[in-house]
Order: C-alpha cells, then sequence, then structure tokens
C-alpha cells in the first residue's frame, strides 16, 4: 500500500486490518503488507519507502529529499528520482505481488512507472484518483500513455472493452458521500473560474468528464461555445445534508479586515461547537490552504484555544508525523 502523505499510514492500517477481519475471521499478515509512503528513507520498515525500497532492492543510490530539490528543483522531487532509478536499472527484480495507489493525482507518472515495474506478472496494481484534487495541477495521463512501452513501441498497459463476469478495470465512484450538493457544486464553480468576468482559470480536457463526476444536462449542451446548464442529482449526490440543514448553513462566506478579527471569530466558532453544538473536539478540523504557512498562521488561535481550557494539536508538528 503507497501514498504521498506520510500521515496517512496508520488509518491505512486500522483500514487493511478491519477489512481483513470482515472478510477472513482473521487479522492479516503484517510481514506480508507493507505500508509505505512514496518516498521513504533509511530507518527500518517504519521508515521505508517505495522510492528508497526499489533502490534497495537494485543496490543504487538513494537521494534524500534535499538532494533532490537541489538537482530537480522545485516540485519535480520525487518525479526525477524516480525516473533516475528506472534509468539506472537495466534490469528489474519484481518484488510484490500487488500493489494499491492511493491519492494518485499527487503522485508523477514516473513514480507509477516505477510501482509498475516493481511487481511481479501478472503486474496487479490499482491506483485511486480524484483528477478534482490534485495538489500539483497535473491530470493523471490515461493508461497507453502512464506505464510507457515495449521494445516494439506497444503499450504496456491497454484497458479493454467491460466483458460479463471479469473484472472491471475503470471504475468511476460517482457518489459523493462527503460534501453537499449544494457545497461541491459550489466549489467546482469557483475552482473552474465558472463566473469570473475574465474566464474560466481551468476546465476539463474532455466533455464527458462532467457526467462522469456526476452532473447531468439540464438545459443546453456540452460543447465549446455553448450555453449548458449542469446539475446534480441526488442520485450522485444524495440529499440527506440537504435534507437536514438550510442552505446557509451549509455553506457561510465570512469576511475579515484582520488576521486577529479572523482568529477571534474561529476561535469563538470552536468554542460554541463544542459547548453549544455538542460536537466532540476532535470532530473538528480546521484547514490552513498553505501547508508552508499553517504553524505560523494558527499559532494565535491555538494559543486562545489553550488559554481557554480546549486542547488542540497541530497535525505533523505537535503529533507523529504518521498519524492524522
Amino acid at each position: 500500500m503507497t501514498f504521498n502523505t506520510r500521515s496517512l499510514k496508520e488509518q491505512f492500517r486500522r483500514l487493511i486490518n478491519n477489512f481483513t477481519i470482515e472478510q477472513s475471521g482473521t487479522e492479516p499478515d503484517w510481514d506480508q503488507i507493507d505500508i509505505l509512503n512514496a518516498w521513504g528513507g533509511p530507518g527500518g520498515k517504519e521508515r521505508d519507502g517505495i522510492y528508497h525500497r526499489y533502490c534497495v532492492e537494485h543496490g543504487i543510490d538513494f537521494m534524500d529529499y534535499g538532494g533532490a530539490k537541489l538537482k530537480f528543483g522545485r516540485d519535480n522531487e520525487l518525479r526525477g528520482v524516480s525516473a533516475l532509478a528506472l534509468s539506472q536499472t537495466s534490469v528489474v527484480k519484481p518484488y510484490y505481488d500487488l500493489m494499491l495507489v492511493d491519492e494518485a493525482q499527487d503522485l508523477p507518472p514516473e513514480f507509477l512507472k516505477l510501482c509498475y515495474a516493481f511487481l511481479r506478472d501478472p503486474k496487479r496494481l490499482v491506483y485511486a484518483y480524484d483528477e478534482l484534487q490534485s495538489l500539483t495541477g497535473q491530470a493523471v495521463l490515461p493508461p497507453e500513455e502512464l506505464f510507457g512501452t515495449d521494445v516494439k513501441g506497444r503499450p504496456l498497459v491497454v484497458f479493454g472493452a467491460e466483458e460479463v463476469n471479469t473484472p472491471r478495470q475503470d471504475i468511476i465512484l460517482e457518489k459523493c458521500y462527503r460534501n453537499s450538493r449544494p457545497l461541491l457544486a459550489t466549489a467546482h464553480a469557483i475552482g473552474f473560474g465558472i463566473y469570473r468576468q475574465n474566464g474560466l482559470v481551468q476546465f476539463f480536457g474532455q466533455d464527458s468528464l462532467w457526467t462522469d463526476v456526476g452532473y447531468v444536462v439540464e438545459n443546453g449542451e456540452i460543447e465549446g461555445g455553448k450555453n449548458v446548464v449542469l446539475s446534480r442529482t441526488p442520485n450522485t449526490s444524495p440529499l440527506f445534508l440537504e435534507d437536514h440543514s438550510n442552505l446557509d448553513d451549509l455553506i457561510k462566506f465570512v469576511k475579515f479586515g484582520t488576521s486577529a478579527e479572523q482568529t477571534e471569530w474561529l476561535v469563538n466558532e470552536i468554542k460554541k461547537d463544542i459547548t453549544d453544538e455538542e460536537l466532540r473536539p476532535d470532530d473538528i478540523v480546521v484547514i490552513n490552504p498553505n501547508p508552508l504557512t499553517t504553524q505560523r498562521e494558527v499559532g494565535p488561535a491555538r494559543q486562545a484555544l489553550f488559554r481557554d481550557g480546549v486542547n488542540n494539536e497541530l497535525a505533523g508538528v505537535s503529533t507523529s508525523a504518521d498519524v492524522f
């Protein structure tokens, strides 16, 4: 099991454990399962990663994050080391029977190629991704392009037509339970810049993706230069949150003149959620959009909460980097 964000490790361990018990009545054999983030480093199994494991198994030099940043530049670190590792191995030693890759939209194609190469035949690779949730802005390539070609130029991976009684190769999860319909549509509208006077900031490369992610055409047609009205139906966005709360509770925009005003409002809302709304403290997550500034930006709010007797943690800083 591999993934981009190190703090997911314990969650995957718990989910795999529960699933195996439900399916087989016994706990999994952890000697046969690795839960590793993409990069890793020396320090035993708990610190290992797929890239580091690949280097160890093939006897090639491992490059840490700092060295990769200097060599390949910011935001190209994993891409660079994965491509370099593949170029340094003329004969790949297959290592795993099956690999599951989560949040693949945040991982470069070169890393997914490395995962594919690291598998024994028949190359059982499952990669899950959300193209609307990419941290890099890169779309996940179709499999024919993603995994490369053989010596004759033929794609190594081609998804065939679906057949009865055979496992599906390409599965789209159409239902969104996590967010209400108004919230999800609003997020898409803002993310694409649907109502900007200066035009869109991004758009799907394929028109069919609108229906793939759960929209239906109410009026018009999805075609360049044409007007179209799209909506989400209860089939793709269940209504249980809308049935429970009105729209003003589901979506709020609050504007502040200063960061101090924002901090004061945030602290008061958290305290109200705990005392009046009877939420558990561990039901509440505060997200700062830029992880590089989070420690500085949330510092005043954390201090105010501590002062008022509300304990709080900063994930990966005041807690283990492996646990969220």
